[in-house]
């Protein structure tokens, strides 16, 4: 199975994907900024709206102070796009 067949992702994977920690991720997630899918406790985010967020918000920075002190770090401001994690949240 190839990448682009995946439908959804892990927490872990997400995390991978945007170069930040699980725990930013989570924290987003209860936030609500990024959107889930959740079976039982498995939580996945669909692949399409973690690529429609990073892509439609990709100008914007909104974010809580945990978010702030981590994409303020030099090292991530100098090697990365910070996106906006302002999205929809499913649940099913």
């Amino acid at each position: 199975m190839q990448e682009n067949d995946i439908l959804t992702f892990s927490v872990r994977q997400v995390a991978a994907k945007l170069q930040i920690s699980r725990n930013l991720v989570y924290e987003q997630i209860k936030q609500k900024k990024i959107p889930t899918l959740r079976f039982g406790k498995v939580i996945r985010i669909p692949r399409a709206a973690l690529e429609a967020m990073v892509t439609n918000n990709a100008t914007e920075i909104e974010h809580d102070d945990n978010a702030r002190r981590h994409f303020s770090h030099p090292e991530f401001k100098s090697r990365h796009t910070v996106v906006n994690e302002e999205a929809g949240h499913v649940r099913g």
